[in-house]
């Protein structure tokens, strides 16, 4: 310790993604002490990971499915459903070849659009808890098995979700023939910090996309998402899902989501999903009205 000034005062500014504050990281993952449920082995139903992506987007792809490879939890189908086209076709092939034993199962569709993609993959999935994970984004090891294991212990909770953070990124330049993802900021946004309800749900999306692990029954009583809408379509979901199930927040980051550094595109999106936003509530209205229970 009498060396720490020394130390300090000699190292140099760190350009990593998690810098050091004094002895500690500065940026740290929330729910590092959080103790999930522990079953038996045997205890483990099928999980499945429903994947969209479109374009030419194998870089993004190489660490959202090598994420789930690497899952802890060991019982996962990953569907991989593809909108407009086959540019990932042969990546995933080649992925399957050499992790044979993986349940790994690919799609290709003419053009659709977000929503009908994502219905696409929930038609195919097989398993009995079911989740997304866009092609942009990634899940940490831990996610599947902190979600699961909550669902399993809990038969009155349906929908089991945990926080995420906000990552800006850009694609930086080549490394062994292909553009690198670099990541500049990690953010835990306030919003995902709110504790569950409905009334808190209409107000604001509690949870992107890839948080919420969610039982069958959910999607065969409420379906999937609205193909009208091109955003948004995932609060709507959770909306509809949350009018007749009971969430469960879980307060430990297990994933994280991508968002542009571009300001100028960050800015449009955001006015975008403003516009879009009664959009969305109001279908989730209409459904509500609808649906026979």
């Amino acid at each position: 310790m009498r060396l720490a000034a020394i130390f300090l005062w000699h190292r140099k500014k760190s350009t990593r993604t998690f810098p050091f504050c004094g002895f500690d990281y500065l940026i740290a993952r929330h729910g590092a002490f959080y103790e999930h449920y522990r079953h038996k082995p045997d205890a483990t139903p099928l999980v499945s990971v429903i994947m969209r992506t479109h374009g030419n987007q194998i870089v993004w792809l190489r660490e959202s499915i090598a994420s789930v490879l690497r899952q802890t939890y060991p019982n996962i189908e990953l569907i991989i459903v593809e909108d407009g086209g086959a540019c990932a076709k042969t990546f995933v092939e080649d992925v399957i070849s050499k992790a044979p034993h993986r349940k790994i199962k690919y799609f290709s569709l003419p053009k659709q659009g977000r929503s009908a993609t994502g219905n696409v993959g929930l038609s195919k999935a097989t398993g009995e808890f079911m989740m997304f994970l866009d092609s942009d984004d990634y899940l940490y090891a831990d996610h599947i098995e902190v979600l699961a294991e909550e669902l399993l212990a809990n038969i009155h909770i349906s929908v089991v979700y945990s926080l995420a953070w906000e990552v800006t990124t850009k694609l930086g330049d080549e490394k062994d023939g292909a553009p690198r993802i670099q990541d500049f900021s990690y953010t835990l946004l306030p919003t995902y910090l709110q504790e569950f309800s409905l009334y808190a749900l209409r107000e604001n999306n509690l949870m992107p996309i890839q948080a919420p692990i969610f039982r069958r029954s959910v999607y065969e009583k409420c379906g999937g998402f609205d193909t009208q809408l091109e955003y948004l379509e995932d609060w709507n979901l959770w909306l509809r899902y949350a009018h007749y199930f009971n969430f469960k927040q879980i307060l430990k980051l297990t994933s994280c989501y991508r968002v542009t550094c571009d300001e100028d595109m960050f800015n449009q999106r955001a006015a975008i999903l403003k516009k879009e936003r009664d959009l969305a509530l109001k279908s989730y209205e209409d459904f509500v009205s609808h649906k026979v229970v």
